[in-house]
């Protein structure tokens, strides 16, 4: 592993990041050549979440903990500040992190944004900022939480116990809402064969776009 895997990591990911050579070889001596804190490192540069000074720095003064370790000090940076930023915005997204966090599946805008009751749209600019961030990650149309994201999320987000048993149950009645119009769906599906071809042709990406077709 050396300067041409950092060089491909910026490239494949699309990292807005300059790095010398000298600069290249620093963060792969602090880093102990670790891909996932190279990874974390070079988005938190190109997110100016952290200066290189203060990035090589601050693995320094971690050269002697565990790669695990590191990787969740680094990654505490990301999530902090993308968390920071956001709610500075106006969003509410540490509900929105909890709602991710509880679902207990990938979630897609719709249900974000009926249970954060907020707008899609707005639901989407949350999602594709904390996406760029390596917080949440992305299936198809579906999102969910980043294994590191899920840590941070239990230990600084999650409400106490009566606001997390409301929660839960709002989430539950959402899917039994949803696994309702689907059900019904299949009925009207069934006793209508072109519209059930059509649905076949269009192939919806999720289920909210199934229950949207009708």
């Amino acid at each position: 592993m050396g300067i041409s895997f950092v060089e491909n990591i910026v490239e494949s990911e699309g990292f807005n990041v300059s790095l010398t050579r000298a600069m290249a070889e620093s963060l792969l001596e602090t880093s102990k050549g670790n891909a996932l804190i190279i990874v974390q490192a070079l988005n938190g540069l190109h997110n100016n979440v952290i200066t290189f000074a203060q990035l090589t720095q601050s693995l320094e003064s971690m050269r002697s903990k565990n790669s695990e370790m590191v990787a969740n000090f680094m990654y505490k940076n990301t999530f902090d500040a993308a968390l920071r930023y956001l709610s500075e915005s106006g969003y509410p997204v540490d509900d929105v992190m909890c709602i991710i966090s509880l679902y207990d599946e990938r979630i897609e805008l719709y249900s974000i944004s009926r249970l954060a009751k907020i707008e899609v749209s707005d639901a989407e600019k949350m999602c594709n900022f904390l996406l760029e961030r390596l917080i949440l990650t992305k299936s198809g149309e579906y999102y969910e939480l980043n294994e590191f994201a899920k840590r941070f999320v239990l230990i600084k987000l999650l409400p106490d116990r009566f606001e997390l048993s409301n929660l839960r149950d709002k989430i539950k009645q959402h899917k039994d809402r949803m696994r309702k119009k689907l059900e019904q769906l299949e009925t009207t599906l069934d006793a209508n064969s072109a519209l059930h071809k059509n649905v076949n042709q269009w192939q919806p990406r999720n289920n909210i776009y199934k229950i949207d077709i009708p």
